[in-house]
């Protein structure tokens, strides 16, 4: 063969491949996420940044999800001002561009606690290296330990609401469509957390989020008999999913004491996402017409400051 022969067909390699390739859907990376608990103490110090940031690179984490904005905003950096807000942009640029971060999302109780991260991303605005990408609410209206003792106190009575789980439902889900006001025009993610809500609950939430995380604490991989995780309060994920499009889900795996502490010491984390996903009776072999409004797309991991122990 020629040498015009071979570069001839190497061109025609190379502008075939070039030209499927446009129209190949991009794959999508799995989440990794990590709850990071503790932030106001890591913001603006340097060696902690890096910590955090060299655990998650090592760990696999591409998504972090960051507690505590709203008290650094209010006792630490002021975080609708360009200047202070400096503190958090960089530790977020840095994450992006140097350590594989792809999202970084913000947890909040209300819709008032995203109101500092509204302002601070119209500062950043255009720029997806110094933005948060996610509003994360988090509002155990389900935990009634947490309603009595916190909830009631702190956000009920000042509404003048009775300390039940009906109201404190209520609240959160008046509070979760204000978060997605909040983040609709914007196009960022509206997402929640949720434990053991009721089937009604669960429809609800679903029409209203982009991404839903549920929490699976479990002492192992398995739920009883060998079962994979996904069938721990298995009702769950159908009754989330809408009626249109696609929701995406995230289960969370813990590391908390009685929690996965001490089953994690002898095994590999990463084993929990893939027994949830294809163990006996888990989410692949589950069936019905609500699969198809339903995306599990990675896993969460709570929290930082256990696993990096």
């Amino acid at each position: 063969m020629s040498p015009y022969n071979r570069l001839f067909i190497l061109f025609l390699v190379i502008s075939c491949f070039i030209f499927f390739s446009m129209y190949l859907p991009i794959p999508i990376q799995e989440v990794r996420g990590l709850n990071v608990d503790g932030f106001k103490d890591i913001i603006g110090k340097k060696d902690k940044e890096l910590a955090l940031l060299q655990f998650a690179e090592r760990e696999g984490f591409n998504y972090l999800l960051l507690y505590d904005l709203q008290e650094i905003n209010e006792s630490m950096y002021d975080l609708t001002d360009l200047e202070e807000s400096q503190a958090l942009a960089q530790f977020i640029k840095k994450a992006k561009s140097k350590f594989g971060i792809m999202e970084i999302g913000a947890v909040g109780e209300t819709a008032q606690s995203f109101e500092a991260i509204d302002q601070y991303n119209k500062l950043y605005e255009g720029s997806i290296f110094f933005s948060i990408d996610v509003y994360n609410l988090e509002f155990e209206f389900w935990n009634k330990e947490q309603l009595s003792s916190y909830y009631c106190p702190t956000y009920l009575a000042e509404k003048a609401l009775a300390c039940k789980e009906k109201e404190a439902y209520d609240f959160y889900f008046s509070e979760l469509k204000k978060v997605k006001a909040l983040t609709h025009p914007a196009r960022l993610k509206c997402e929640t957390y949720i434990g053991q809500p009721s089937r009604a609950q669960c429809k609800d939430i679903g029409q209203w989020c982009d991404r839903v995380l549920i929490h699976y604490y479990q002492t192992s991989d398995i739920f009883k008999s060998g079962k994979s995780m996904y069938q721990f309060h298995d009702y769950r994920i159908p009754a989330l999913a809408p009626e249109e499009g696609v929701l995406q889900i995230l289960p969370i795996f813990s590391v908390q004491e009685n929690q996965k502490s001490a089953w994690i010491e002898d095994h590999p984390k990463n084993k929990s996402y893939p027994t949830y996903h294809k163990g006996q009776k888990g989410f692949q072999n589950m069936t019905g017409k609500w699969k198809e409004h339903i995306n599990i797309q990675g896993a969460q991991w709570f929290q930082y400051t256990e696993l990096s122990e």
